[in-house]
């Protein structure tokens, strides 16, 4: 059995950025996301708030806290108060008061940006 897929789909583009956030391929990640922001023509934007949370935690990771910083609190203008979203923006201020370390994350089927809540 073949794998086709819609290169106009934008949840493969969601599920190809986890997948490289998973694998710490943190740029490819950042590549990715964008894909889903752009294709995403649903009503409620659930794609487009979990790929601006999906960039947010691969700039973590990067430690580019600004710029992740923005893209958690972009992906809140799609899905305001989203406990993922706020609890990321959370771990960054602890990070820069120097109570958090960037190792402490752990993306899981679960908690990961792209994951159905």
């Amino acid at each position: 059995m073949a794998l086709h897929f819609d290169p106009g789909n934008a949840l493969f583009y969601g599920e190809m950025g986890f997948v490289a956030n998973k694998f710490h391929e943190w740029d490819e990640a950042i590549r990715l996301y964008p894909k889903v922001i752009d294709l995403d023509d649903t009503e409620d934007q659930h794609s487009t708030a979990s790929a601006w949370r999906g960039i947010g935690f691969a700039l973590i990771e990067k430690g580019q806290l600004a710029e992740a910083e923005k893209a958690f609190c972009e992906s809140l203008t799609f899905e305001q108060g989203n406990e993922l979203a706020l609890e990321e923006l959370m771990f960054i201020e602890n990070l820069r008061r120097g109570s958090g370390k960037i190792s402490e994350t752990s993306i899981t089927r679960e908690n990961a940006p792209f994951a159905e809540e």
